[in-house]
């Protein structure tokens, strides 16, 4: 059965009234709520509201698609943590009170596009929440920040510099330093070392150097002393 859009208490009294008129004021419009991505175009997307609506006879009334919504980012001039949503992800829409058609536009300031006030086609998307456990993460845990990826890490800039006051450790079973390497205090090798292209110690060729006053013969030098 149908249920009544208002009650005999609404109207009783003064009080009741004006409670009556917010509500139905604010029952008109929106301000903030969950969503749903289900299309990424570049920086726009398009989201499904989740909280459904509520007909007359108590039955759910899902929404329509929001189309074209800004993705806030966290930025300070042309630097940028970038973290494009996926299809699938839900959270938090934010709902300005006037038409932002004109700004998303052309990025300058601009009079309202129409006079519809909170309306979900005036919408961004804020981040994620309620989402599932992530596999790909910068975590702030105690005393530690974790980067962690199960595909690849890539830092890329003109000049680099890890600080550490204590030490600093590179865990795996393959290093490649493509490059001039420069070693200013001691260098400690435990395993097998392969010089493929030669080595100096002291300015000394390592592998083609020659000793002098030194008689051939048939023998074999003994080991190193």
């Amino acid at each position: 059965m149908a249920q009544p859009l208002s009650n005999p208490t609404d109207v009783n009294s003064e009080m009741n009234a004006q409670d009556f008129m917010l509500r139905q004021f604010l029952g008109k419009h929106v301000f903030i709520t969950l969503g749903q991505v289900v299309a990424v175009e570049g920086e726009f997307i398009d989201v499904r509201p989740m909280v459904m609506g509520v007909a007359a006879d108590g039955s759910p009334v899902e929404h329509e698609v929001i189309y074209n919504l800004p993705v806030w980012r966290l930025q300070g001039g042309s630097n940028a943590v970038i973290m494009p949503p996926h299809v699938g992800d839900i959270g938090f829409l934010g709902i300005c009170d006037r038409d932002i058609s004109a700004v998303k536009a052309t990025r300058q300031a601009a009079m309202p596009g129409s006079k519809r006030t909170h309306n979900y086609a005036d919408a961004i998307w804020l981040g994620g929440v309620l989402n599932g456990a992530p596999v790909q993460f910068v975590e702030f845990a105690d005393n530690q920040i974790r980067v962690i990826s199960p595909w690849k890490v890539e830092i890329s800039a003109p000049e680099g510099i890890v600080n550490a006051s204590k030490s600093f450790t590179v865990n795996s079973p393959k290093i490649a330093l493509n490059g001039d390497a420069a070693v200013s205090q001691g260098l400690n090798v435990t395993g097998q070392s392969e010089l493929s292209g030669g080595a100096q110690i002291g300015g000394i060729d390592f592998g083609y150097h020659v000793h002098s006053g030194v008689k051939s013969g048939g023998s074999t030098t003994q080991g190193p002393q």
